[in-house]
């Protein structure tokens, strides 16, 4: 250990990263000791300052399978992630996928069909706010005490839902087989609050400031690859109504996989943050306080427009999509629609998956640019598929067929892919130092109430009407996007760390110590510790 001490002038300049950056010396600890009583402020005088460096030897091949193996556990814990989601989605949608076999094996009715697939948004909204108040006061165990009780809450519900299978049929088709289907159902929901709230810290917690869109686009777009991998896996087992139970073993299997995954590798941070944001949150464990964050939040109006376009999108086009097969039923067969949902969720999928390193490449600090051409495009194609289709206040206004309407609506759902996770991020940019984990759960929560309110009102609206609202909705979207002021808090605050090579040992509101010179004197030894917002 070596002490390097720095003479106490009355009139002095600090260059920490000067002496961070010395060939082999690593930053062990940092103490500043006044010996006036002002403490360091304005007005006070820093007499000493004593900074504690280690000496290590140089890079070697260790060094280099250390990063390695960073690299390869933050793309591990980023797959379990994804794995939980996408198991969650795929047991929360399980008897939407082929509702009359289910309803034959179980003698339930389409409303009771649609319950079980309700308790998903119902259950979300307590559960998000659970998870929400554990990373508030768990800021470093919180996302991985999260993780597990996601993995748990899905498993369980999976193999709760296959009692009634293990029964009589009289027992399996009563009351109580049903309310196990039920239980089954509202345990797995509790995950989603998870799942679906948490991509935006677990980017910021263990990837670069580079990859954060790439790896909250990959988290958050895994949920519906569960809906996808039913598309396809239900009508091969459940031909027929006894197919059931082989389909509800399979998902205990697949939701057993993130569990397994975790036990190997799931740690609450990585040995070395990956940015200089997560180097402060994991260093100083800084909060915001609540009313300040409440504050944030409130004055904020950019962050609601961003939330409400994305609650609303994701919302409204979920149930859309679950009344899709009424809109198309009369001029095409069963599986003519099913291709075509199915197609319209895998280009989803694909979308998500570009947009991520698309926006960390191309689009840095121009998330709205992205958004407005991505929104625009959007309208374009569903107006193009409303008016190729039969409306309650007219006929078909564009000549269409099966490989028009197949093609619009897969076009449509890349496009919405790309919106999501570039929601997140905005909102986590603008209203930051407010945590990724309130954010989201904003986002979510308004996703999720639009999409109870859809599910109960549908059946109300004319089957005519829903592609007009589909479309409508997208243009709201696309004006409140228009109407926002980007502003990147947390990537100034990264860049402020990084132009001031210090990370203090202090963690003010917005993440960052900034030692600046005060303006007024310009006197280079007086120095101010600013809380900028």
């Amino acid at each position: 250990m070596v002490l390097v001490f720095l003479p106490c002038t009355s009139s002095f300049s600090v260059h920490t990263h000067n002496i961070t950056q010395i060939p082999h010396i690593h930053v062990h600890h940092t103490q500043w000791q006044n010996i006036t009583e002002g403490g360091v402020s304005g007005d006070s005088t820093v007499t000493e300052m004593i900074r504690e460096v280690d000496v290590v030897a140089p890079a070697s091949d260790t060094t280099e399978r250390e990063e390695w193996r960073m690299v390869v556990g933050r793309w591990y814990v980023l797959a379990c992630f994804s794995m939980l989601s996408f198991c969650q989605c795929m047991v929360w949608f399980t008897f939407s996928s082929a509702s009359t076999q289910f309803e034959d094996y179980y003698d339930i009715s389409e409303s009771t069909i649609d319950l079980l697939l309700n308790w998903g948004a119902i259950i979300f909204i307590p559960s998000a706010f659970c998870i929400w108040l554990m990373q508030i006061y768990l800021p470093i165990q919180g996302l991985r005490i999260a993780f597990w009780i996601g993995c748990i809450a899905n498993f369980t519900g999976s193999v709760v839902r296959t009692i009634p299978c293990w029964l009589d049929k009289d027992i399996r088709q009563s009351d109580k087989g049903v309310w196990m289907l039920h239980l089954g159902q509202i345990l797995s929901a509790m995950s989603a609050g998870v799942v679906m709230t948490l991509c935006t810290k677990l980017s910021v917690v263990w990837f670069p400031t580079h990859q954060r869109a790439t790896a909250t686009a990959i988290a958050y777009t895994s949920n519906s690859a569960g809906t996808a991998l039913l598309f396809l896996l239900t009508p091969a087992i459940v031909s027929d109504p006894e197919g059931t139970p082989t389909l509800l073993y399979i998902q205990i299997a697949f939701s057993f996989i993130p569990i397994v995954g975790g036990l190997f590798y799931f740690p609450a941070q990585p040995s070395k943050a990956p940015s200089d944001i997560a180097e402060v949150n994991s260093k100083t464990k800084y909060q915001i306080p609540v009313w300040e964050m409440t504050k944030r939040i409130v004055t904020s109006f950019s962050f609601w427009l961003v939330v409400f376009a994305g609650g609303l999108l994701g919302g409204i086009t979920s149930a859309w999509q679950g009344l899709l097969s009424q809109v198309l039923a009369d001029d095409y067969s069963d599986s003519d629609i099913g291709y075509m949902g199915f197609a319209n969720v895998v280009a989803g999928l694909i979308g998500g998956l570009v947009a991520g390193p698309v926006v960390d490449r191309f689009f840095v600090r121009r998330y709205k640019l992205f958004l407005v051409v991505v929104f625009s495009a959007a309208v374009a194609l569903f107006a193009f598929f409303t008016l190729s289709l039969k409306t309650a206040y007219s006929d078909n206004l564009i000549p269409s067929n099966l490989w028009t309407l197949s093609i619009s609506i897969t076009l449509a759902g890349f496009l919405q892919g790309n919106l999501g996770p570039v929601l997140f991020e905005l909102s986590a940019e603008l209203v930051h130092p407010v945590t990724e984990a309130t954010s989201g759960s904003l986002l979510a929560f308004i996703l999720n109430l639009a999409t109870i309110i859809m599910l109960f009102v549908a059946p109300e609206i004319n089957t005519g009407y829903i592609n007009t609202i589909q479309t409508a909705t997208v243009v709201v979207c696309l004006l409140l996007v228009v109407l926002v002021r980007e502003k990147y808090h947390r990537l100034d605050a990264e860049a402020q760390i990084q132009k001031q090579g210090f990370l203090g040992s202090q963690s003010p509101i917005n993440g960052a110590v900034n030692w600046s010179v005060d303006a007024a004197s310009r006197d280079p030894s007086m120095m101010q510790l600013t809380l900028g917002l």
